[in-house]
């Protein structure tokens, strides 16, 4: 019998757990796949709890701290692409409609593709921002679903948490502090 996915989520949790890779996940205490209706009777919460709400809203914590960054970076990328954008136009405009006689003089065709180099170089920019705010996007849906995907599960067993996360005192550290309290 192949272990239920749903099933296994709670032993996820559970400190009875055993996993291996060629069977799965096991419930140590019977040695069987996960066998319960609505939610299994002999769970034990312990470190395996512990560590995964940790996990999962350090995770949360450490993309919501990305946030103004993600936002400061995409909104001066569509000002100054959209600046260098009407910037290109303007000399577009200026050097196009002047009268080109004037213009007799050697390297004169490379001032005419001026405008066409900054209007470029305004699309780089536009992209700039964007792929930082896409993977953004990314991270915040994929950790707002196992948060949520958490608390249901902890919510079956009418479970209930505090957490308290400190980010690193030193920027070149990466352990963040996190303290839980289950109620």
């Amino acid at each position: 019998m192949k272990a239920n996915s749903e099933r296994t989520k709670h032993c996820l949790l559970c400190d009875h757990k055993t996993f291996n890779f060629t069977e799965g996940t096991k419930c140590g205490l019977t040695n069987q796949y996960p066998n319960f209706g609505h939610k299994c009777n002999s769970i034990k919460w312990g470190q395996n709890l512990q560590h995964e709400i940790k996990d999962i809203n350090t995770e949360v914590f450490k993309t919501r701290e990305k946030r103004n960054k993600v936002f400061i970076k995409l909104t001066f990328s569509i000002l100054g692409g959209t600046a260098l954008l009407i910037f290109s136009f303007k000399m577009a405009g200026l050097l196009y409609g002047v009268d080109h006689s004037i213009f007799n003089i050697h390297g004169a065709s490379d001032l005419f593709r001026l405008p066409l180099i900054i209007f470029y170089l305004s699309t780089v920019v536009y992209g700039y921002g964007f792929p930082s705010f896409i993977r953004y996007l990314q991270e915040y849906n994929v950790n707002k679903k196992k948060k949520e995907n958490l608390d249901q599960l902890l919510a079956i067993y009418n479970k209930e948490y505090t957490i308290n996360i400190q980010p690193p005192k030193d920027k070149y550290e990466i352990n963040y502090e996190s303290d839980v309290k289950m109620f």
